[in-house]
């Protein structure tokens, strides 16, 4: 006889309580509109007491309207934007530790730069910088007052340049699920995100898109005909899209080029070792915009701030602007993007407001420079799709320039909202509901 399946009923989802450690309980607003389907007679659970979670774990605790409830033990991480800088402590050619020097230290604030790749806080200044380093020793590492500060683990390092399988990797990483801290990969190839995906807390990749070591194929670059000092900025970003589609509900981020003492080979006959002001810019804001949840300049040691001093403003301005946007952009998720009319225009949503980017890819490669280039401000006129519980009347939107807030002209439409007005490289919009 045919099996009889259980007929599905419609229900809604009424309330989600996030249980952490030590009795601590959360509960988590719910998205207009959300809704789920529960099987009838389906499975049941046991509720594990919260005060006896591990450290880095919590329990999720989701009711239904129909009084059934459903409970998962989760990993989790403190979301926290951290703006990295590689390692900083890296020794000048004099041998001086350039982290005690008060001059750089202060220089690095304004660079809103709070990460440093070191096991231990190597400032002595009492603002300590949050740390991502291989944290061998677990179980110190995962005390009160040192897990807070740990952006993560770097244990594996780069695992496509040493040949490690997924299953190397995982066998690393996997004495860390009992700290309180989240690990994290370096993938240096986009071949290799689907390969290692779901084996980390926090993936990043880096992938710099001048004069600088590539693994991807430059000259297969269908732009420009193929380059052999660049490739296009924008593919910053897609690989970002990929590496966070492959990784969910994973957090990821991303290494952007930054200074770096090290660029060095002149590729293609290109005179500028360092990325141009724009070129930085453009590939820092591909990454965020398409949901990279924490930013690393590679890299900005005291000795290749100096080389290109005219890099500093840009990286100021970025940091300055992901600072206003911290919270939207930790809570947020990149739920949108097309390109249009020579513009990536992307969404990156969070439950109260929402973050649009307009990013102008009418730049072009200067066959003298060598160096991508931008010919001026461009007419932008673009609907944005939002998310459901953002669209509708009541919709304020304002543009976040590095030194201001300013207002933007906009229109709400069916599906989101459209804007007008001129893209200067790249325009960063916030869109809130004044109801709300």
């Amino acid at each position: 006889q045919p099996v009889q399946r259980r007929s599905r009923s419609a229900v809604q989802l009424e309330a989600v309580v996030l249980h952490t450690g030590a009795g601590f309980t959360r509960a988590i607003g719910l998205t207009r509109g959300v809704s789920a389907a529960a099987e009838a007679g389906g499975r049941g659970a046991g509720l594990w007491n919260a005060s006896e979670l591990p450290p880095g774990y919590a329990l999720v605790e989701a009711t239904f309207s129909n009084q059934m409830k459903a409970w998962s033990l989760l990993r989790i991480k403190d979301d926290s934007f951290d703006i990295g800088a590689g390692w900083l402590d890296t020794r000048a050619p004099n041998g001086e530790n350039p982290l005690q020097l008060p001059l750089f230290r202060s220089l690095l604030r304004r660079l809103h730069i709070n990460l440093t790749h070191s096991q231990q806080d190597p400032a002595p200044d009492g603002r300590p910088f949050r740390r991502m380093s291989t944290f061998a020793d677990i179980k110190k590492f995962s005390a009160p007052g040192e897990a807070e500060s740990i952006h993560c683990a770097d244990v594996v390092g780069e695992p496509q340049h040493s040949g490690l399988t997924p299953w190397e990797v995982w066998r690393r990483l996997k004495p860390y699920e009992a700290g309180a801290f989240p690990t994290c990969l370096t993938l240096s190839e986009d071949l290799g995100f689907g390969f290692y995906a779901g084996l980390s807390d926090w993936p990043h990749f880096d992938a710099y898109r001048v004069n600088a070591p590539h693994a991807d194929d430059w000259a297969g670059y269908e732009r420009f005909g193929g380059l052999a000092w660049g490739a296009p900025l924008e593919s910053v970003g897609a690989m970002t899209r990929v590496l966070r589609e492959v990784s969910r509900p994973r957090p990821v981020a991303a290494w952007s080029q930054g200074a770096h003492y090290n660029w060095r080979s002149a590729m293609g006959g290109r005179r500028r070792l360092d990325p141009m002001p724009g070129e930085l810019t453009m590939q820092a804001w591909q990454a965020v915009a398409n949901g990279a949840q924490s930013l690393y300049w590679y890299s900005l040691e005291s000795y290749s701030v100096l080389r290109s001093p005219d890099l500093l403003k840009p990286i100021m301005e970025i940091g300055r602007q992901v600072r206003v946007l911290g919270e939207l952009l930790e809570t947020g998720d990149a739920t949108w993007h097309a390109r249009r009319d020579g513009f990536d225009l992307n969404v990156v949503a969070a439950p109260e407001a929402a973050v649009l980017f307009a990013m102008d890819l009418g730049y072009r490669a200067d066959p003298d420079s060598k160096t991508f280039q931008w010919t001026g401000p461009r007419a932008l006129d673009a609907e944005f799709i939002l998310p459901g519980w953002l669209r509708g009347e009541g919709a304020e939107v304002v543009q976040l320039r590095p030194g201001s807030l300013e207002e933007a002209q906009f229109q709400v439409t069916a599906e989101g909202v459209r804007l007008r007005g001129e893209v200067d490289s790249v325009s960063i919009y916030i869109l809130f509901k004044k109801n709300e």
